[in-house]
């Protein structure tokens, strides 16, 4: 709870917002790392100066140079670290081989995850092959393996060797819509490859006193006892994803609904259970009456970091057991321990180890949820008494929960487009009752041996499963379950989020500041607003969307938009596209002609659709811009020269074969052009 905020009593908030600043900044200043670290050295010395001049002059320098100092040392140490934690600063990263390169070598950092049609993988490079020797490389990989016998020797830390062309992963994902690349590239993935079972060999399994292999086996006879005690199968795989966070065996439709009715959280390792973790070690310590704060310390953070480890130490597990050791170290060598400056601390502590985590949404949501518990939570608790201890339990948790949801509900929204909006009632029923899964859980794994208990306890872990199943498909089948297709700009996110610390800040203690700064941000997100609508009535575009083997185009005028080509229905893709770009899709088409599809002024569209419309341009006058969706059996490209489209755009339709062959023959005619199914989306103006 966060009785008061006191800024000087807060240091490490103080050292990580200008963090943040300096990793956000990253991008802008990639070019001068090294420049950057000189100065962060001198930010250094000039604080180490401050501290050894005479106390006279310091108390007159001090107060007006450390502040400026600090705060530039940590906006500083932002860029530099993230410029040398950025793999491809190295001078062995793995694309300065790509054309060297013959073999690879490398080890998996994840286990094989089953997909469709063969497994997926990620493996860390260490090494560059090229006629028998072997070149240090770094970098990490996104490897896709067809299905085969040798893909179940694989776990985390076997060697492979493998070979074929390491690619580039491109992002070619509409505006609004999930972009494969940008999310492998947190994660610094920029390359992947697909691999027979020729193309690649097991060089060396991990050893058998490797950690991880240990840890392996204990999960694998965890789930083993849980599948054995626990007989409906659906309710077998929530209590392995709850206990050990093993989501492979939950249906896709059950997932689809806990996503639905805002109750993700409870499959995946987090916050949650870590707390249930933490509450139950608190509980078995203090049977013992253990009076030494140090070795309780030492027994609480053991067991709830024994628990990260056994659930594979995923990064949202990570991050709730470092949030929760900060406030527990907080709690014990401080009489008044300030929440905020614990949550600050792990956040700053987690940046440190890996600074690309502050885009992560898990870590936003995970220290949203935090921020808006600890400040929310406490006001609306007492707004209501009750003596019932039944009824204080669901009161608290709806408090949790609205707690949680007014900071979390802006980067839903940014994020997913989408926000839950009977989430207060699927929390009110599963929230109180994940602990008594999770203990139930816990007692099964524990008395194993002890056949007849763990299997009364698995039919009842099972009745309380299934209804909990049956009681979130209930919900999400509601028609206003989920508020779908909400869509807003990274500003808006930023005010309604400052908005609401804002308003925990004034509802704790009351400022004058605090209602400068309200007034402050707000004319700055009015006029960003007003900017992006005044030059919204200007606009005047055409957007070409990747669709499945396919495309579509359409004409934006000021907010509206029309369908150019094909005449049909929207799609799903292109719906998200058009409402993420604030535009209102229109289904009636602009024309129903398929060979000149549109023109209007100096913009002149033409689609290569088919023989006839193939024909229909060589005739017509030279385009603007000259969509290929089809290649007629029998084209000679020289036609382009009597042709000469301003630009050329090729769909997902073309094959690589044809598609090499359009690229080639532009160039050659020094012709602009777009590919379409290797850079996502093109907008044309005009």
């Amino acid at each position: 709870m966060i009785t008061h905020i006191s800024v000087g009593r807060i240091p490490a908030l103080k050292a990580l917002i200008p963090f943040i600043f300096g990793i956000i900044c990253y991008p802008i200043f990639i070019e001068y790392g090294w420049p950057l670290t000189i100065i962060l050295v001198c930010c250094w010395i000039g604080i180490c100066v401050i501290h050894c001049v005479p106390w006279k002059l310091r108390k007159r320098l001090a107060p007006s140079l450390f502040p400026i100092l600090f705060s530039l040392l940590w906006f500083i140490g932002g860029i530099v670290l993230s410029y040398h934690t950025d793999l491809r600063n190295h001078t062995n990263h793995l694309s300065n081989f790509l054309d060297k390169s013959s073999h690879w070598q490398g080890i998996l950092k994840t286990e094989p995850q089953k997909k469709k049609n063969g497994w997926t993988v990620q493996v860390e490079v260490i090494g560059s092959v090229n006629n028998h020797t072997v070149t240090q490389a770094k970098g990490l990989v996104s490897v896709w393996l067809k299905d085969n016998e040798k893909v179940n020797q694989l776990q985390t830390g076997t060697s492979i060797l493998f070979k074929n062309k390491l690619e580039k992963i491109v992002d070619n994902a509409s505006p609004g819509n999930f972009s494969f690349a940008k999310w492998q590239a947190k994660k610094q993935v920029y390359h992947h490859v697909f691999l027979y079972e020729k193309d690649w060999k097991i060089l060396k399994q991990p050893s058998q006193y490797n950690l991880q292999v240990y840890l392996s086996k204990i999960r694998n006879h965890c789930v083993h006892v849980l599948e054995n005690f626990i007989p409906i199968k659906s309710s077998s795989a929530l209590a392995q994803a709850m206990t050990l966070g093993i989501r492979s065996d939950i249906d896709p439709s059950l997932m689809q609904a806990y996503s639905a009715t805002g109750i993700i959280h409870l499959i995946a390792i987090s916050g949650l259970h870590v707390g249930l973790i933490y509450l139950l070690l608190n509980q078995i310590i203090g049977l013992f009456r253990i009076r030494n704060k140090l070795c309780n310390l030492i027994l609480l953070l053991s067991g709830v970091w024994a628990f990260t480890l056994l659930t594979g130490a995923g990064p949202s597990v990570c991050r709730a057991a470092t949030m929760c050791s900060f406030l527990v170290i907080g709690k014990c060598f401080s009489k008044r321990p300030q929440t905020l400056n614990s949550v600050a601390a792990s956040a700053l502590m987690l940046l440190l180890i890996e600074p690309r985590w502050i885009y992560e949404i898990g870590f936003q949501l995970s220290y949203s949820a935090v921020l808006g518990i600890g400040t929310f939570q406490p006001i609306l608790q007492k707004l209501v008494y009750l003596e019932n201890r039944l009824l204080r339990l669901l009161w608290d948790t709806t408090t949790v929960t609205w707690s949680a949801q007014a900071f979390t509900f802006p980067l839903v929204l940014y994020y997913f487009h989408q926000f839950p909006l009977v989430f207060w009632a699927s929390n009110l029923v599963v929230v109180p009752m994940a602990a008594c899964i999770l203990y139930t859980c816990i007692a099964i794994l524990l008395f194993s041996w002890l056949t007849p208990a763990a299997v009364f306890l698995g039919a009842i872990l099972s009745g309380w499963l299934h209804w909990i199943n049956e009681w979130i498909f209930l919900l999400s089948q509601l028609p206003f379950a989920v508020k779908k297709n909400v869509f807003i700009e990274l500003e808006t996110c930023i005010f309604i989020v400052s908005c609401m610390l804002l308003l925990a800040f004034w509802l704790v203690k009351p400022s004058k500041w605090i209602i400068r700064y309200t007034f402050l941000i707000s004319i700055i997100w009015a006029c960003s607003q007003t900017l992006q609508f005044s030059q919204s009535l200007k606009r005047k575009e055409v957007w070409i969307f990747p669709e499945e083997k396919d495309f579509s185009a359409w004409l934006i005028i000021k907010n509206e938009s029309r369908v150019i080509f094909p005449y049909k229905s929207i799609s799903p893709n292109s719906s998200n596209a058009l409402l993420s770009l604030n535009t209102h899709p229109n289904s009636i088409a602009l024309n129903t002609e398929k060979d000149i599809t549109w023109s209007e002024r100096n913009c002149r569209i033409l689609v290569i659709d088919d023989e006839k419309s193939f024909n229909n341009v060589l005739l017509a006058e030279p385009s603007t811009y000259l969509i290929v969706n089809k290649i007629p059996k029998k084209v000679n490209y020289s036609w382009l020269k009597i042709n000469r489209a301003a630009t050329l755009v090729w769909t997902p339709n073309l094959s690589s074969k044809e598609l090499w062959k359009w690229k080639k023959a532009a160039d050659s005619l020094h012709l602009r052009h777009h590919s379409v199914p290797e850079q996502g989306a093109f907008m044309m103006e005009y």
